[in-house]
Order: C-alpha cells, then sequence, then structure tokens
C-alpha cells in the first residue's frame, strides 16, 4: 500500500511537470513584444506601437502561429497616426478572417470603420486638390498685382493683393508679407491711415522671413506717417468743423493726394452744402474747391472760388494770407485772356497725343511714347506753351529702358521748373529718384543698363525723406511765376485720374499736407 502511494505521488509530480513544460510550449515567444506594443498603444505612442505589431506580425508568420487580430491592432495605430489608406487596408484583412473575435471586435464595428475612413479619405483627397488650386491661383493673382503694382498700377494692384489676402486666409495660406504690400499701395496712393493699419498688420507677424522688410524700418514708416497726420490735424484744428463736415473734408484731402481732383471737389462741395445746412458756413471752405478747380483746369471756377475766399470778413488761421491768394487770382485771369481758338485747338491735339503716349508706356512700348512726346515738346515750345512736366515725361520713357543718364538730364530739367504745378510730381519724389538713378550710373559706371529701382524694399533705399514741418506758409512755392497757358495746358499734361506720387510740401497747396512721408523703397516714377 505504501509502494502504491509512492507511485501515484511520482505519477502526479511527472504529469505536473510535463503539462507546465506544455504551457510555456504553447506561450508565444513574441508575447512579451505584443505587449508592449498593447501599452504603447495606450500611452498614444501610436508609430512606435505600429513598429513593435508589425515585428509581432513577422514572428507570428514565421512560427505559424499568425492571427488576423494583429492586423487590426495595426489598423489602430495607422488610422491614430492619420494614415486612413493603409488603416483601412490592414481593417479589410481582419474583416475577411474566418477568425473574428467579437468581443474585441465585431464585424460590423470594422465594417462601418471602414466606411467612416473611407469617407474621411475622399475628404481629404478633396481638401488636398482644392488646397493646390488655391495656391496656385494665389501665386498667379500674387504675381500680376506685383506686375501691376511695379508698373504704377495702384490701384490694380491694391485690389488684387486684397484678394490675395482673402484667398490665402481662407486656405490657411496666409503669410504677413501681403499686409505689407496692401500698405505700400495705400502708402503711395497717399492713403496714410490705411497704410498704417496694414503696416501694423504685417509688424505683428510672429517672424519676418528672410528677405521681408526690417521690422524696425517698417515701423519707423508708421511713426513717420503718424506724426505726419498728427501736423495736418494740428494745422486745421483752428477751422470749424463738425463730425459729418470733418469726414468729407478728410475725404477730399486723400484724394486730392491721390490727384482724384474732381472726386475730391465734391467731397469739398458736400463738406460745404454740410455747413450751410447747419449754419456753420466759413469761407475757408472755399479756398479747397478753388485749388481743385485750379487742378481740373478750370481757371474761371477756380477764381470765382478763391474771389469768395478773399472776400470773407474772417481770417483764418492757418490757411493762405489773402494778398497771396489775390495774387493767384491774377494769374489766373491773365492766363484766361491768353486763351485763344488756335491755342485751344492745339491743347486738344497735344492732349490727344499725350494720351497716345500714355498708352504706348502702359504697352512697354517707351521709346515709341518718346517720339510723341518729343513732338509735343517740339510744338507746344513753338506756340509758347511749353512746361517742364514735358520733359519730365520724356524722362519716364528712358527711365523705363533703363537708360538711367538721359532719364536724369529730364528729370533734373524738370527740376528746375521755377513753379511746381498742382497734379505735378512733387519735387522730393523725382530728387529721391534722381538720387537712386545716380547712385545706381555710379556703381555700374555709368551708361545705360536695364533696371528700375527697387520695389519692394525694407524703407533703406537712398535719398529716402522723412515727414518735414507742415507746407504751412509754403504755398507760395507751387504759386510760382504766371506764364501765359501755363495753368491751361499743365492739364493736358498732368495725367488725370491717375494716381501718380505727388504730394510733397512744395508741389502740394496749403491744407493738402506736408513734405512727402517716408517710403517704402524707391518705385519707378509715372506719368
Amino acid at each position: 500500500m505504501k509502494y502504491l502511494l509512492m507511485t501515484l505521488t511520482m505519477m502526479v509530480a511527472v504529469l505536473g511537470t510535463r503539462a507546465s513544460i506544455v504551457s510555456a510550449q504553447n506561450t508565444p515567444i513574441y508575447k512579451s513584444i505584443y505587449d508592449s506594443a498593447k501599452a504603447k498603444y495606450e500611452k498614444g505612442e501610436y508609430v512606435e506601437a505600429r513598429a513593435l505589431f508589425l515585428e509581432v506580425k513577422r514572428m507570428a508568420l514565421e512560427d505559424e502561429t499568425y492571427s488576423e487580430m494583429i492586423d487590426y491592432r495595426i489598423a489602430l495605430c495607422l488610422e491614430r497616426e492619420g494614415n486612413f489608406k493603409e488603416a483601412i487596408k490592414s481593417f479589410k484583412i481582419y474583416a475577411n478572417s474566418e477568425k473574428i473575435n467579437d468581443k474585441i471586435a465585431s464585424l460590423e464595428s470594422v465594417e462601418a470603420k471602414i466606411r467612416e475612413l473611407e469617407a474621411k479619405l475622399a475628404q481629404e483627397t478633396n481638401k488636398t486638390v482644392e488646397l493646390e488650386k488655391a495656391k496656385k491661383t494665389v501665386a498667379d493673382l500674387y504675381k500680376r498685382a506685383d506686375d501691376y503694382a511695379t508698373k504704377g498700377n495702384l490701384t490694380s494692384a491694391l485690389a488684387l493683393y486684397q484678394e490675395v489676402k482673402d484667398l490665402a486666409q481662407r486656405a490657411s495660406i496666409y503669410q504677413e508679407i501681403i499686409d505689407y504690400k496692401i500698405a505700400y499701395c495705400y502708402h503711395q496712393q497717399k492713403d496714410y491711415v490705411n497704410a498704417i493699419k496694414h503696416y501694423r498688420l504685417y509688424i505683428a507677424a510672429s517672424s519676418i522671413q528672410k528677405g521681408w522688410p526690417d521690422r524696425t524700418k517698417v515701423q519707423k514708416h508708421i511713426l513717420d506717417l503718424e506724426r505726419y497726420l498728427e501736423k495736418e490735424e494740428a494745422s486745421t484744428s483752428s477751422l470749424a468743423m463738425d463730425a459729418k463736415t470733418k469726414a468729407l473734408w478728410t475725404e477730399g484731402q486723400t484724394r486730392y493726394r491721390q490727384n482724384q481732383f474732381s472726386e475730391a471737389r465734391k467731397q469739398f462741395t458736400a463738406a460745404r452744402a454740410n455747413m450751410k445746412a447747419s449754419n456753420r458756413y466759413q469761407e475757408w471752405i472755399e479756398y479747397y474747391i478753388g485749388v481743385c478747380y485750379e487742378a481740373e483746369g478750370k481757371s474761371t471756377e477756380a477764381v470765382e472760388a478763391y474771389k469768395l475766399y478773399t472776400e470773407s470778413k474772417t481770417v483764418f488761421k492757418n490757411m493762405p494770407a489773402k494778398e497771396d491768394v489775390l495774387k493767384m487770382i491774377e494769374r489766373l485771369e491773365k492766363s484766361l485772356q491768353a486763351t485763344t481758338p488756335s491755342t485751344v485747338a492745339l491743347q486738344k491735339k497735344l492732349k490727344e497725343m499725350h494720351d497716345q503716349a500714355r498708352r504706348l508706356v502702359a504697352e512697354s512700348k517707351p521709346a515709341e511714347a518718346r517720339q510723341v512726346l518729343s513732338q509735343i515738346k517740339q510744338e507746344a515750345t513753338a506756340a509758347n506753351l511749353y512746361t517742364h512736366k514735358m520733359d519730365y515725361d520724356i524722362g519716364v520713357t528712358y527711365d523705363r529702358e533703363g537708360n538711367y543718364k538721359l532719364a536724369v538730364t529730364h528729370y533734373k530739367t524738370y527740376l528746375n521748373a521755377p513753379a511746381i504745378q498742382p497734379g505735378w510730381p512733387d519735387r522730393y519724389t523725382v530728387q529721391n529718384r534722381v538720387q537712386f538713378l545716380q547712385e545706381e550710373l555710379n556703381s555700374k559706371g555709368g551708361g545705360t543698363f536695364s533696371g528700375g529701382g527697387s520695389f519692394y524694399g525694407d524703407g533703406g533705399g537712398p535719398g529716402i525723406l522723412g515727414p518735414a514741418d507742415s507746407i504751412t506758409g509754403k504755398w507760395w512755392f507751387w504759386a510760382g511765376v504766371a506764364v501765359v497757358g501755363v495753368i491751361v495746358i499743365y492739364v493736358v499734361f498732368s495725367g488725370q485720374g491717375e494716381a501718380t506720387d505727388t504730394g510733397g510740401g512744395k508741389s502740394r497747396p496749403l491744407g493738402f499736407g506736408g513734405d512727402p512721408v517716408l517710403t517704402p523703397g524707391i518705385p519707378l516714377l509715372r506719368f
């Protein structure tokens, strides 16, 4: 009996040992790797988890213990990584398996997941296509805007830059350099309030990329513009204006700075009507209306407006002295007396020729335009109707060709004019361009070469001037010398309706701004 018990005990021990061996042999050798992969997945380390699951799959295939459940695990990682295309492939491997573990993932749930990811994948594909289209559209519009800006068509450039900004923001590809270029256009158009607004958006960028305008210099642009506006505000603070009148007057100022003389006059006329309606009419507004009429070439109307100003019993602070305005009236009346039918006919002919030259320049045919302009100068000189603006126009054509030496010659002739008339390019703008071209000539050794100056600089161009004191007291400069026929003929060559860079102190009547403010880069001059 004792022997039997010992035998049974030994058999139990042996069987237990064999069971342990079998159990150990049935445990996959990759079990620890599998557990590590699951742990990393739970921690959100999806890339590392997928790498371990792939290793488990390789080992399982080798020892013939592979199950599609491992593909389900891999699919989960791919989904979390955002790789929907590969995730769908792995989910389908599991869904096509004959061994679906409903406790972990039922067939219905996996098929639903596949449909969900296929929808997301289609949506992502559409977004990618739309993004590429948006990028191309933005790039095309951006290039067109740059071309317009370089050629001086700031109105079209501004409209395109604003469209670029809108598209770029909607496509999440916006960069602050767009706001800089919008600000630049406003700046050149003398709309300083909007220029400041967009310059601020630019300097608020989290980072300024290489090649973009320097943040510090743009901040200086803002400071200069703000000081300029403060001085302009102070120069007219003594004039009685309610809120509506001031808004109309301010808009008139902006329009005048942009050489939109007719639109400026409409604003000043509306301001006058508002002043009368509120029983606050003062004759100082007539001076602004008169200046606009004169800039439009309407000398008779200008004289009438100036007379209303001079006949006022009130002496307005920071406005021109009445005796000086009387001299302006005398000058205009003399020019009107000198007008004859033959002069009017010649003026009409010369204007048509000038319009032709303008079109040729716009078509990038400066040499052909110069032939027309030279003929204009010749005929005008013979009729004693020459103005220095004619040499400026010829200089522009040489400038566009890259013949800087001759461009400088004609620009200097223009700068020798005894008076810069309303609507003509201001002296400072032309002086800056001359200085820039002379430095270019010196750096290249003189002669003719292609180029055109920087368009989007960081404000570090040569000869850039900041805003100086208000033009108050300096209006007489542009009034200048009375020359028979000058006031009538200048309109022919003033380029009405164009947003040229006027606005400098000595070409701007009192109340229309001081010396030109700091501008980014040295833009090409234009008619």
